[in-house]
């Protein structure tokens, strides 16, 4: 008996420290109805994964290139890169589609030529929390679905 109270308090203080609710719509119009707002993004600062205030256009998720199990989360500074091109392929005007994320992989020459290039992958995303910080399989199924609401 002392254990089932134990567990059952626990599980009350977990819900009530942090509730995700149901979504009430399905993905394309979640993301169709989150393509103007400002949204939220995860982000890690010192080792602590938080969700930014509604402050970005864009999230993203970054795989580390030398280590899978790191996963680099942040909000997008739009002055930081030209993200035009990027932004257009957000903006589908085709009835019943949404684009939910945009993978790009990357090379830069840091040394010179005859050292290999460094390559990296960096999702953008462009609906609150849809940066998860889970491994490459999780992340798209986590944004094939609606994004919980979370409060």
């Amino acid at each position: 008996m002392f254990f089932h109270v134990i567990v059952l308090s626990a599980l009350v203080v977990v819900t009530v420290a942090f509730h995700v609710g149901q979504p009430t719509k399905n993905t394309v119009a979640d993301a169709k109805d989150q393509e103007q707002r400002f949204i939220q993004c995860w982000e890690s600062e010192s080792g602590e994964l938080r969700l930014s205030q509604p402050i970005y256009e864009l999230c993203s998720y970054m795989p580390d290139p030398f280590d899978d199990n790191i996963i680099h989360v942040n909000g997008v500074d739009p002055e930081s890169d030209d993200y035009s091109n990027v932004m257009a392929l957000f903006d589908s005007t085709v009835t019943g589609h949404a684009m939910l994320q945009v993978c790009l992989q990357e090379a830069f020459q840091f040394h010179t030529q005859s050292h290999p290039s460094q390559t990296s992958l960096r999702c953008l995303c462009k609906r609150s929390g849809c940066n998860l910080s889970k491994p490459m399989p999780q992340n798209f199924k986590y944004n094939s679905l609606p994004m919980p609401d979370i409060y």
